[in-house]
């Protein structure tokens, strides 16, 4: 692999390592329609010759349009075309440049496969000379005031070229449906607490019914303590009989069902010395 070359203040890589990048460039673009200009500076550093293989190399690596930087005359714009012939040319103008072609009539004379001609600075030379024109004017009148009108664009007309109305108008609209959002949510947590309370309410009710469903139960199954008898005139005393003797109380347990108005479910387990209430 080459190292990376320098000239003229330019630094060029190796020319696998821009193949790559263009064969990366082709694969991410997808179905996008994405046009794709490979470019070599390598004019300046490694001579003519040099720059328009890299640029047949680029075209064959799934380049759209090439383009050889820096052409210093039409003698080699014309070698360029010739050397290329069936391969897209992209020239590039700017205003005090090496480039000789300064118009797309003139280009197409140059060479039938140069399709497209840049102006890639010309609106920023152009926007740095009204920026010095303005800021001298202000900076020697304090003031706007007296400046030539047609050469500033009032805010109104910046404000519509820039999209300022329609970015707003989108704006609005996120803002709105957030709050729309927040709304739902709120309004949806609102009704889980109020089935939540539902639920324990129900509970409540249906606990305290079978509670009393429970006791009165158990009063009934109990059997009653017998009277104490009252002693006679006789001298002889009588010995109660076992069967008059204090009885014995049995463990009775018995199973309720859930009320049949509740809306939730009880399995109630009661005897005479414990209540046991479980949910299922």
């Amino acid at each position: 692999m080459e190292g990376r070359k320098v000239g003229e203040g330019k630094r060029v890589v190796p020319v696998e390592e821009h193949i790559a990048k263009i064969k990366a460039a082709c694969e991410a673009r997808g179905d996008s329609g994405m046009v794709i200009i490979g470019r070599t500076d390598s004019r300046a550093v490694l001579g003519l010759e040099e720059a328009v293989r890299r640029a047949r190399l680029y075209y064959k690596a799934g380049a759209d349009v090439v383009f050889v930087e820096a052409t210093h005359s039409l003698q080699e714009m014309r070698y360029v075309s010739e050397k290329l012939a069936g391969v897209p040319l992209l020239s590039n103008y700017i205003e005090g440049g090496k480039t000789p072609v300064t118009n797309s009539a003139q280009l197409g004379q140059v060479g039938p496969n140069y399709k497209f001609l840049m102006f890639s600075v010309s609106g920023l030379l152009a926007a740095t000379q009204a920026l010095t024109d303005v800021y001298t004017y202000i900076h020697n009148f304090g003031t706007t005031h007296g400046y030539n009108p047609e050469r500033l664009q009032n805010f109104q007309q910046f404000k519509k070229m820039i999209g300022l109305d329609v970015a707003t108008q989108f704006t609005n609209r996120l803002e709105k449906e957030s709050h729309l959002l927040l709304e739902e949510d709120r309004l949806e947590e609102e009704v889980k607490e109020k089935q939540e309370i539902a639920e324990v309410t129900c509970y409540a009710n249906s606990l305290a019914k079978s509670l009393q469903t429970a006791t009165a139960t158990t009063s009934t199954s109990s059997p009653a303590m017998p009277q104490a008898s009252t002693p006679t005139a006789t001298t002889s005393s009588s010995t109660p009989s076992a069967s008059t003797a204090a009885p014995t109380t049995s463990a009775a347990t018995s199973s309720l069902q859930p009320d049949a108005t509740a809306d939730c479910f009880l399995s109630v387990h009661t005897s005479p010395a414990t209540v046991r209430i479980t949910s299922g």
